[in-house]
């Protein structure tokens, strides 16, 4: 019979493989975080508290 191969990772090459997935989650998220920042926040309600205009919830039209 043939011996499987072993699927143990050990010294550099463990190291390695953990810097790779590492390095691509925090690029996923950094990713993800820029895309974000590039749309238009806008607020859909605001609470108004002055006297200004009668207090309440008014919803802004974008």
């Amino acid at each position: 019979m043939r011996r499987r191969p072993s699927i143990h990772l050990i010294g550099s090459r463990l190291r390695r493989v953990r810097a790779r997935k590492t390095v691509a989650l925090a690029a996923a998220g950094l990713g993800l975080l820029g895309f974000t920042a590039l749309g238009k926040p806008a607020p859909w309600l605001v609470w108004n508290a002055s006297a200004s205009a009668p207090i309440g919830l008014y919803r802004i039209a974008a």
